[in-house]
């Protein structure tokens, strides 16, 4: 049986699918926060376990047939009903060990933390962009051809040391369908990370057989360019792959070898080469 610790609320029109974590909500009160943003299922002495919008002070939504009188001290699985504007929806509340099914039990409070792991870099493999394209055709016949995929992150780069792990970016024409794609691929064995600590991107990972992850942003998007923008950047500037390569190989060499403290050290080096990518990026396009 799932612990209390995560939920997910699916809703019934079409299977969109919004997962919570338990914590204490900004007015102190016992309370699940959704994954992807600052929403709220907490407890309200008056009314019981509520979907709340605090900026306004009003229920958006609550449980369709359990009272509060009848109300533990954890949200009622089973149905719920929510009100956005005119429209309303239909949901079945169910608890889960951590996202979509995985367990996460004794994890940290710090929703990044159980996304650490140990990292090493390998010399660059001629083969990274081939299985890439594998792992690409693989995600078109489980979603569809109208699927839209990139090859991002430095095994894209000829050349490039990196961890030994694919990197492909998913666009979503909207939150909706970055739900729905993430629960396919969980389907498919990728386990479901959340936001994962960056605002609007959706991160499974595979671990297993040939290592990769997978980011879900909206097309078009900040996230969307950047990643190319860098990328890009990086094929067409021979100068600025060694100096992002001999960054990498020091970061490590420096006794970063977990995920979060490579990818903490690295940053403000991410900052400046991301506004290199698109000033170039902006200079090519004004030039075409």
């Amino acid at each position: 049986m799932a612990n209390r610790e995560w939920f997910q609320l699916r809703r019934q029109s079409d299977d969109l699918v919004y997962t919570f974590r338990r914590r204490q909500d900004p007015g102190g009160d016992p309370a699940y926060q959704r994954q992807d943003q600052d929403f709220w299922i907490t407890f309200r002495p008056d009314l019981g376990w509520v979907a709340w919008d605090h900026p306004t002070q009003q229920c958006m939504g609550k449980p369709w047939d359990v009272p509060p009188d009848q109300q533990e001290d954890f949200p009622p699985e089973g149905v719920w009903v929510s009100r956005k504007g005119a429209k309303s929806y239909v949901y079945e509340l169910v608890y889960i060990n951590g996202p979509l099914g995985h367990d996460l039990i004794g994890a940290s409070s710090e929703p990044t933390n159980w996304l650490d792991e140990s990292i090493h870099l390998s010399d660059w493999n001629p083969s990274w962009p081939a299985d890439a394209r594998a792992l690409m055709a693989e995600f078109v016949s489980f979603l569809g051809p109208e699927i839209r995929i990139e090859h991002i992150g430095s095994t894209a780069v000829e050349g490039m040391p990196a961890k030994p792990v694919l990197d492909l970016m998913i666009g979503a024409d909207d939150e909706s369908e970055q739900e729905k794609v993430a629960r396919k691929l969980s389907e498919m064995g990728w386990q479901d990370m959340g936001e994962a600590g960056v605002a609007g991107r959706r991160h499974l990972r595979k671990r297993s057989g040939e290592h990769a992850n997978a980011h879900i942003v909206l097309f078009g998007s900040v996230h969307w360019g950047n990643n190319l923008a860098i990328r890009d950047f990086l094929r067409a500037h021979p100068d600025e792959r060694a100096a992002y390569a001999a960054l990498k190989q020091a970061t490590v060499a420096s006794g970063a070898d977990r995920l979060l403290a490579y990818s903490d050290r690295k940053a403000q080096f991410m900052v400046e080469l991301l506004a290199r990518a698109v000033a170039w990026r902006t200079t090519e396009a004004k030039g075409k």
